[in-house]
Parts: structure tokens; C-alpha cells; sequence
């Protein structure tokens, strides 16, 4: 389409693919916000049992 050899247009797209890939921020850095918001939440004292997730559920 822009008159490149085919060669060209796939070596330019891994090339723009594999800057794309580095430039991504890792998964565990991007999920410490997450963590530490679940870490600072006030403990209840409370244990999620099986009780607990079927009254979620609406299970008797």
C-alpha cells in the first residue's frame, strides 16, 4: 500500500511491535497500586468461608 517491498513493511511492523513491547509498563508494577489499596483496607476480623461466598451466591 505505501510502495514498500513486503520484506520492509515486516521488518518495520516488528521492529514498531518490539518498541511497543518495551515501552509497556510490567504487570507487576502496574498491579502495586492494586496491592497496596488491598493491603491498607481496615482488617474485620471476619473469615470468608463457604457460608460467607453462598450467601453471595444466594445459595440456601
Amino acid at each position: 500500500m505505501k510502495g514498500k517491498p513486503i520484506l520492509d513493511a515486516i521488518r518495520d511492523a516488528c521492529e514498531k511491535e518490539l518498541r511497543r513491547e518495551a515501552a509497556k509498563v510490567p504487570l507487576w508494577d502496574r498491579l502495586q497500586p492494586l496491592i497496596a489499596k488491598v493491603r491498607a483496607a481496615p482488617k474485620t476480623g471476619l473469615r470468608a468461608d463457604k457460608d460467607f461466598f453462598d450467601d453471595l451466591s444466594g445459595e440456601p
